[in-house]
């Protein structure tokens, strides 16, 4: 074991020490219990000497706790502040990746779109709705007879199996009507 090292022992002031003043703001120590007179409660240092009486300040409990506090919640912050932007930048790249997706379905959807709109407009064209009756066995009309518009509201009359005797209107080359009298059988 080593030995306890030595206790070091201070010179004797050579001249006698000023008076403690406080500096502002340093707290003065409690009034200490009333004691015997003439006794000295200084701790006795070896050889003798008392130690030197000095002001002592209180501690700061409050101050510690209070800066421990705002340390704490300093740390908090500069934890959480990179933590949720690491978040948000998450969601805002799962918001692109999404976004690319349903843009590469609706650029699908459009090409699907044009694609049908022309089938549609190939399968409407008159040529081809002739070329696909003559392939069903239909052959053109050798009559082609027009029926009148009637209006929404007004009660047609039934077809008449007779020669009508009627004056009709005729519509002319010009666009001009006239009225004339057919007496032409109907077959």
């Amino acid at each position: 074991m080593a030995a306890p090292a030595p206790a070091r022992r201070r010179a004797a002031p050579s001249a006698p020490r000023p008076a403690a003043t406080r500096s502002p703001g340093a707290a003065v120590a409690p009034a200490a219990p009333p004691r015997a007179a003439g006794v000295d409660v200084r701790p006795v240092r070896p050889g003798g000497e008392r130690a030197p009486l000095r002001v002592v300040a209180p501690r700061p409990r409050h101050r510690r706790r209070a800066g421990r506090r705002t340390a704490l919640a300093a740390l908090a912050i500069a934890v959480a502040a990179p933590l949720s932007v690491v978040g948000l930048y998450a969601d805002m790249t799962a918001g692109q990746v999404r976004l690319a997706r349903l843009q590469q379905q609706l650029t699908a959807e459009q090409q699907r779109q044009n694609t049908l709109e022309l089938r549609v407009a190939r399968l409407e064209n008159p040529s081809t709705i002739v070329a696909e009756a003559r392939v069903q066995g239909m052959v053109p009309a050798s009559k082609v007879t027009q029926i009148p518009e009637v209006p929404v509201g007004v009660e047609a009359a039934a077809p008449s199996t007779a020669a009508s005797s009627q004056p009709r209107a005729s519509v002319s080359t010009s666009g001009s009507r006239s009225s004339s009298t057919r007496s032409s059988t109907r077959s």
